[in-house]
C-alpha cells in the first residue's frame, strides 16, 4: 500500500482549521449544514464511526472517524478509492495540516499512481483541496501568510 502526502501551514488556530476542513468542532459535534457537501448523506453512526454515502459515478460509502481537533480518518468502502487521514498540529505560524492518502494499489499500479501524484496530481490536490482552506484563513491584509512545507 502506497502513501501520498501533502502538508501546509494554515494561519489559523488548530480548532478552527479542524472545524473548517472536517465539519466537526473541537468538542466532536458535527456541523450538520456542512456534512452533505463534504461527505454526502449521513447513513448512520456506530461506535463513533460515521458512515456517509457519496454520489459519484457510483455510490461510495465512507467510514469517517473524528478525533478533534487532531485527526480525521476516512476509509473508503470501495477498493478503488484511497483511504485518507488528516492531521492537525499546532505550528508557530498557525496549524500544520497534513493530508495522507493510503492507496490500495500495489506493485506497478501503485508505482504509476505515486508517479502521477508527484508529477501532476499533487498540483491539482494543492489547487482543489488545499487552496480553498488557505484562502479561507488568509489574513485580511491580502498577504498569503502561509508557506508550503511539504
Amino acid at each position: 500500500m502506497g502513501k501520498l502526502q501533502v502538508a501546509v501551514t494554515v494561519p489559523g488556530k488548530v480548532e478552527d482549521v479542524f472545524r473548517f476542513v472536517t465539519a466537526c468542532d473541537a468538542g466532536g459535534a458535527l456541523v450538520e449544514a456542512d456534512l452533505p457537501k463534504k461527505y454526502g448523506r449521513l447513513l448512520q453512526t456506530v461506535d463513533g464511526v460515521h458512515i456517509f454515502e457519496e454520489e459519484r459515478e457510483e455510490k461510495l460509502q465512507w467510514r469517517v472517524r473524528f478525533e478533534p481537533p487532531a485527526r480525521r480518518t476516512m476509509e473508503a468502502g470501495d477498493a478503488k478509492w484511497s483511504d485518507r487521514s488528516d492531521y492537525f498540529d499546532a505550528a508557530p505560524e498557525g496549524t500544520r495540516w497534513t493530508v495522507i492518502w493510503h492507496t490500495k494499489a500495489r506493485g506497478p499500479v501503485g508505482l504509476i499512481q505515486w508517479m502521477f501524484f508527484q508529477f501532476g496530481g499533487k498540483k491539482k490536490v494543492m489547487q482543489d483541496v488545499v487552496q480553498p482552506v488557505l484562502d479561507a484563513f488568509r489574513p485580511a491584509s491580502g498577504s498569503p501568510g502561509v508557506r508550503d512545507v511539504s
